[in-house]
């Protein structure tokens, strides 16, 4: 699996708990999540 996508599915994954929660992420939340995730990705496929 890909950085892209593995991120992809760990964002999904997120947003889905969050939403089992009774937290619906607005569109600012969900693009903090990605940027989160890629950020973690691009730190962990360059080391």
């Amino acid at each position: 699996m890909g950085d892209k996508t593995a991120g992809k599915t760990i964002l999904d994954i997120t947003i889905a708990a969050m939403r089992r929660s009774g937290n619906e992420p607005d569109a600012e939340e969900m693009e903090a999540l990605r940027e989160k995730v890629e950020s973690s990705y691009d730190e962990t496929s360059t080391n």
